[in-house]
């Protein structure tokens, strides 16, 4: 399968141009379900007051499905995390406290351990160095931490698909555990793609 590694220059101008209708788009129309796919993925493994990295975190979709929990949000794009920013207040009505930071996901300004669960939803597909941004989630987590990420299986157009076992193979090579992946159905159209996008949700630990 051919693989297409987009300029990240031109994926920040993409999503900021987008910034404004992002919302109103994937969860209407378009029927973005990956965020609470892979919280529920992620649900047993968190307690109120879990500290969760978001990587990759736009506008931040996926922080309404993490209640009673400190989020940081990660994202390269001003546009994206200005829209971000417009939930914070209505978060903590929920108990969910949020702070976002623009960043590199491949070098993230957080310290070591720092995360009980670090989670990136449709990311991977924009990242050509993926073991990167892998390398900075174990980092970031706590010992005994997770991590959960989403990779489509399929490919989209103007991004990079990966097979289930390469994203396994680059989370054994960072010493992960995989304690569970599951498959799901996106009606999130990505570009000129018409069909729904097949995605996997790998969940790791990290060992003590």
């Amino acid at each position: 399968m051919q693989q297409t590694v987009l300029d990240p220059e031109g994926v920040r101008q993409q999503y900021a141009d987008w910034a404004d209708k992002y919302d109103s788009e994937l969860e209407g129309p378009w029927q973005y379900i990956g965020p609470r796919k892979v919280a529920e993925g992620v649900r047993e493994f968190l307690k109120p007051g879990s500290r969760i990295a978001d990587i990759g975190c736009g506008t931040g979709l996926a922080f309404q499905f993490f209640p009673n929990s400190h989020i940081t949000g990660f994202d390269f794009c001003d546009q994206m995390l200005r829209q971000a920013a417009a939930k914070i207040e209505g978060l903590k009505q929920q108990g969910t406290d949020v702070r976002l930071e623009f960043a590199d996901v491949t070098n993230l300004p957080a310290p070591d351990k720092t995360f009980d669960v670090a989670i990136s939803v449709s990311v991977t597909e924009h990242i050509a160095e993926l073991s990167a941004m892998i390398r900075e989630m174990r980092r970031i987590v706590v010992p005994e931490g997770v991590i959960a990420l989403t990779a489509p299986e399929t490919q989209l157009d103007g991004c990079i698909a990966r097979s289930k076992s390469e994203v396994s193979e680059l989370l054994l090579n960072e010493n992960l555990l995989l304690v569970k992946a599951f498959g799901y159905r996106s009606h999130f159209e990505y570009a000129m793609l018409t069909r729904p996008a097949i995605y996997n949700c790998f969940i790791c630990t990290k060992p003590r």
